[in-house]
């Protein structure tokens, strides 16, 4: 719009056919989708030290449900509203504030909209981020009655990513305090090979219940040159689950709440890579991922993906899943 002043659009459209989704001839499940989206951003850059981002977003449904008849819902958001400046202080040491996303490459740990102040110091390859918040309005009911602060000390360089964190939300509302310390390293260790290793304890309490789960994810994604443009993936995940649901500890693994599971694995866009139509949560569960893929070109990719998956402990349910 103008040197200091930019906008930028994105329009979406999604359509979703669900046939007979329950495999129940008996039981009504057909239903048909269409999403429309607008999505805008206005950046304001009065200097090179500050600048403000507000995001805006636009979404109605039009839903054609065999049980529930047609809904047609729409909604409007502020996805974000925040400051950011730059060498507050000291040099390499940036703030801000509002509401942000909270983002990171494998969406493991967290991919969610949070109210915050966040503050990040970087010294060469080390960075140190740290923050606290909540979700004002507009959020799920655990998040707005939820407080969280938020470590994460890593290291990068062009190939490699090591970090150490930990996500603490708290809550007296809903009398809930889980606390993750991560440890995990991405990229490529080894040549060919973007790999992933990431490794979790879940410890605090919710009610009167000590909460003492773990979790791990470990696999690659393998692209020989002599193969190109063909890639391999293979992983293993793994959330505890609990051996005994009746006593004062719980042993099975949640993930942060924040998380949306999702990556590339070598395409050109990311999908659910613990399953697009289980989509579950990593807790009380193994999952074993096979996939071969293959670059179209720079904008196109073709993946086949194989999952198997075990409960740690048999339950008649599973957590948190489609």
């Amino acid at each position: 719009i103008t040197d200091k002043l930019r906008l930028g659009i994105r329009l979406d459209y999604q359509g979703v056919r669900e046939d007979n989704y329950n495999l129940n001839d008996r039981d009504a499940e057909d239903r048909t989708d269409h999403r429309f989206a607008v999505r805008g951003e206005l950046i304001w850059l009065p200097s090179d030290r500050f600048y403000t981002l507000f995001g805006f977003q636009y979404q109605k449904l039009l839903r054609d449900d065999e049980e529930d008849g047609v809904l047609e819902p729409e909604d409007w958001r502020l996805r974000e509203a925040y400051g950011y400046v730059r060498d507050v202080g000291i040099g390499g040491l940036d703030l801000q504030v509002g509401r942000q996303d909270f983002d990171e490459d494998r969406e493991w740990i967290y991919d969610e909209l949070l109210d915050a102040v966040r503050s990040n110091y970087s010294l060469g390859d080390w960075s140190l981020e740290l923050s606290a918040s909540t979700v004002l309005a507009d959020g799920s009911p655990r998040n707005e009655a939820t407080d969280n602060f938020i470590g994460y000390l890593s290291r990068t360089n062009d190939d490699t990513h090591l970090a150490a964190y930990v996500v603490d939300r708290r809550s007296d509302i809903l009398d809930e305090y889980p606390i993750h310390f991560g440890v995990r390293a991405l990229g490529e260790w080894i040549p060919d090979n973007e790999v992933w290793l990431e490794g979790s304890l879940l410890r605090g309490y919710n009610d009167t219940t000590d909460l003492r789960g773990w979790g791990m994810d470990v696999g690659t994604t393998w692209s020989p040159g002599f193969l190109d443009p063909l890639y391999f993936n293979v992983g293993y995940a793994y959330g505890s689950g609990d051996p005994s649901p009746d006593d004062d500890r719980d042993e099975r693994f949640r993930q942060t709440g924040f998380q949306d599971n999702t990556d590339k694995l070598g395409g050109v866009t990311s999908y659910k890579y613990y399953g697009e139509l289980m989509n579950p949560e990593l807790s009380n569960l193994g999952v074993l991922t096979l996939g071969i893929g293959a670059r179209l070109g720079k904008r196109n990719s073709l993946d086949l993906v194989y999952h198997e998956y075990r409960q740690a402990e048999a339950e008649a349910f599973q957590f948190n899943t489609d």
